[in-house]
């Protein structure tokens, strides 16, 4: 950080306003650091960490933003990875960069490692410094959770990736692998948001979903705009942890505008988490997802139960068919036979051919052809209503492949 004389008293109010953006700027992290000690034994015991990228022309918007992460990080002991330098196109870098970091995490002994990443874009600023990363987390304790992945929240425009955690295991890895590989593989799918988009597809794969949680998105990813009333749970309020100027124009403007407020620290907006109403939101929270999942998984188990029996009665349906054909076949060849047989019997004449064996051999031939004819209309439409189910079940996608 750039070093200063400046001096500024705790109780003195409107001493920010008097000062430039560029000098708050360079003197934020010694004006936050005047008002706690760091926690040793926080880094220590560190297992959550912040990664973020942050390259390009210098802004010291964009800078001080960061700042006010580092304060949040010195205070709860969060280790940050800073990526300095572009390593793929256009925001590929992104995922690019956090698989690097979990690979090199899951290096590490268990013992040692971090247990969870949160991801931040740079357009973001903490708010509430008291407000841990540790809150949003599915409990450690709760084995029901311990599948969950990732959290992820969503805006108007579906996924919004700018902010979220993901745990430190090698299915995380498979997942920014699968991100990373999709513009290859599936060069014609339209990406409007890059990775972002490229991510939103890549979790409806039925092996990553089942370990994705999408969260409230205010929990940790709130918008200082909307864009309809309809979205208004999404908006920032005192005490959240902090604000992202998402697709916002005027970015560096209101970035300067925020960490000015971020950086006095105000009590209405700095509030222990036990404080705010997001400990029973946040139980409740899980709570319904346990049930809700489990309710899902039951009926998952049905559903694919059905399918399996579909699936066997079609094979015997199939079989049945099979075997009807054959014997149509077999009744077609004793058909011609017998038609053959009664025209060389009428051609001969023979004396020792009594009518009424004739009259047999017509009602043979009759009976082979009402067995041999095609399938009813009844039976055709029983047939094809198995056919189209299978159909239909086969763009169901339910439960996601």
């Amino acid at each position: 950080y750039a070093s200063s004389q400046l001096t500024v008293s705790s109780d003195t109010n409107l001493l920010y306003e008097d000062i430039p953006d560029e000098v708050l700027a360079a003197n934020a992290a010694e004006l936050l650091h005047e008002e706690s000690a760091v926690d040793i034994d926080a880094v220590d015991e560190a297992r959550v960490g912040k990664i973020t990228i942050l390259y390009g022309e210098e802004s010291p918007a964009y800078e001080r933003a960061l700042r006010t992460h580092e304060e949040h990080n010195r205070l709860h002991g969060y280790p940050m990875f800073v990526q300095r330098e572009s390593i793929l196109d256009g925001y590929w870098t992104k995922p690019a960069y956090i698989q690097s970091v979990l690979l090199q995490e899951l290096s590490k002994p268990e013992s040692r490692r971090l247990s969870w990443l949160f991801w931040f874009d740079a357009d973001t600023v903490i708010l509430n410094y008291k407000m841990s990363l540790e809150t949003f987390l599915p409990p450690d304790m709760d084995n029901e959770l311990s599948d969950v992945h990732i959290l992820v929240t969503e805006d108007w425009n579906g996924l919004n990736n700018g902010v979220f955690a993901i745990r430190t295991a090698p299915d995380s890895v498979n997942l920014l692998a699968s991100i990373l590989a999709f513009r290859d593989f599936r060069p014609e799918t339209i990406l409007p948001f890059q990775d972002q988009s490229a991510m939103e597809m890549v979790l409806q794969q039925r092996k990553f979903a089942e370990h994705a949680v999408t969260v409230p998105q205010r929990w940790f990813n709130a918008y200082a705009s909307i864009k309809s009333e309809s979205y208004e749970d999404a908006l920032v309020q005192r005490g959240d942890l902090l604000v992202h100027f998402a697709g916002l124009p005027g970015r560096e403007r209101l970035l300067n505008e925020w960490c000015q407020i971020s950086e006095r620290q105000d009590p209405e907006w700095v509030i222990y988490p036990e404080d705010t109403s997001y400990p029973a939101e946040i139980h409740q929270f899980w709570e319904s997802f346990k049930v809700e999942r489990a309710e899902r998984r039951r009926i998952e188990r049905f559903w694919e139960t059905g399918k399996l029996h579909l699936q066997q009665m079609i094979r015997f349906a199939s079989r049945a068919i099979m075997k009807l054909v054959e014997k149509m076949d077999t009744l077609q060849a004793s058909r011609s036979a017998s038609e053959k047989l009664l025209q060389r019997i009428k051609a001969l004449g023979g004396k020792d051919i009594s009518e009424k064996d004739i009259q047999e051999l017509n009602f043979t031939i009759g009976n082979i052809d009402q067995v041999s004819k095609s399938p009813s209309s009844g039976q055709m439409q029983k047939i094809m209503e198995a056919y189209y189910t299978t159909r239909y079940l086969k763009t169901l996608h339910y439960p996601p492949e």
